[in-house]
């Protein structure tokens, strides 16, 4: 077999490099070309995993077949699909070929935990899920708008599933991607843990980014003309979609943001539907955006709890809307009766990683808001042995001034 050769998709990353760095000063399309290289590295490393799990599976089967007995094709793992818009699947089952690959004939104990292995990933997407939590993943319709969604769910929650309680007391954490898609396939968010399964929201596709998924559409960064659009549909969605697919409580929905994900939350879903989601948690990860829309509910953003999280390299324009949101949040919860106390417990932010655009571990893009997603109930709820840290980092749980 063929090695797998990275070269070529190496000097594409070169290429595309090349082409946004004329002419200099470009900041909105450097930031999209640092999302669209962490899309693609991830990419990589699926189809790397992908083909490391196809040998293993001929692997086990050649010890099923030690006298060279044909390969069922059917069985084969797959590597996790692309984010496209055009795809729609729905609730993710192991399927025929699958219960293949999981029941190998192998007599050894190294081939059946291989095997099951590979049949476990395929049959989620690709993705690594505890026993017991299974993967939706399809595309519904809202306003008119196309969104592509995942769900992480314990099977006792699906809707429909034998002795599944209407009144879950599970919440969700729902997350949106920055420009380009990234971390939307990786999907950091998938398991449920601080009382909350994971969800993740695909963008519509945005001519103005090579057809790439971009929550507000327009050309990114603070241009988002369909902040309003999208934020609407993400709100039906929890509300009416995502009941018809899962059990959870509706009063426990709380969200992370990724870049330009975090653009849309503090700019338009924030300010919009706060009264929808009070006492809320919001990790704003590597992006924010000073309310576009007017405020409509002071009393209820201020009962959010809102974490805003970067890293010392980040974008300048980056680390100036952080600064400007604050200072919006805090003038609003001034003017609802908070005080510095209080606030300062709410609004929190914290940019001590040493890396780039969204590398809260020093590494890269998604294992960064990995890293934030893994200890969000440390940040977020202040639970765990040492409430607001981070492992590498410390504390981050940080309050704004509100002097």
């Amino acid at each position: 077999m063929k090695s797998f050769n990275l070269s070529l998709l190496l000097a594409w990353i070169l290429a595309i490099s090349a082409a946004y760095a004329s002419p200099a000063g470009h900041a909105l399309e450097r930031r999209a070309l640092a999302d669209d290289i962490a899309s693609t590295k991830n990419a990589v490393s699926r189809a790397a995993t992908g083909l490391k799990n196809i040998l293993n599976a001929l692997g086990a089967v050649a010890v099923a077949n030690p006298a060279g007995a044909p390969v069922p094709t059917k069985a084969t793992a797959s590597s996790e699909p692309r984010v496209t818009i055009a795809e729609a699947s729905s609730t993710a089952a192991p399927t025929k070929a699958n219960k293949t690959a999981a029941k190998p004939k192998a007599t050894g104990t190294k081939a059946r935990k291989t095997a099951g292995k590979t049949a476990g990933k395929t049959a989620n997407g690709g993705l690594t899920l505890p026993p017991g939590v299974q993967l939706i993943d399809k595309m519904i319709t809202v306003q008119n708008i196309p969104l592509r969604v995942r769900v992480a769910a314990p099977t006792e929650l699906l809707v429909g599933a034998g002795g599944a309680a209407a009144n879950s007391t599970m919440g969700l954490n729902v997350l949106l991607h920055g420009d380009g898609g990234s971390p939307f396939q990786a999907f950091p968010n998938r398991i449920p843990r601080d009382g909350l399964m994971g969800v993740a929201i695909l963008a519509p596709p945005n001519p103005l980014n090579k057809n790439q998924p971009v929550w507000g559409g327009g050309a990114g960064g603070n241009d988002r003309p369909l902040g309003p659009a999208h934020s609407a549909a993400i709100n039906e969605l929890i509300q009416t979609e995502l009941p018809k697919l899962v059990n959870f409580d509706i009063t426990k929905v709380d969200f992370t943001g990724v870049s330009g994900g975090s653009f849309l939350l503090a700019g338009f879903f924030i300010p919009t539907f706060a009264s929808t989601y009070k006492n809320s948690a919001f990790l704003l990860n590597c992006g924010a955006l000073d309310p576009v829309v007017p405020i409509k509910d002071g009393a209820a953003v201020s009962s959010l709890r809102i974490h805003f999280q970067s890293s010392t390299k980040d974008f300048p324009d980056i680390t100036q809307n952080i600064a400007q949101t604050t200072a919006t949040l805090v003038k609003n919860s001034k003017a609802a009766g908070l005080s510095a106390a209080d606030i300062g417990k709410l609004v929190t932010s914290d940019a001590t990683p040493v890396g780039g655009h969204c590398q809260m571990d020093g590494k890269n893009f998604v294992s960064g808001v990995t890293l934030m997603v893994d200890n969000y109930g440390s940040v977020m709820f202040g639970t765990g042995p040492t409430p607001g840290s981070v492992p590498g980092i410390g504390n981050v749980a940080k309050g704004v001034a509100a002097a």
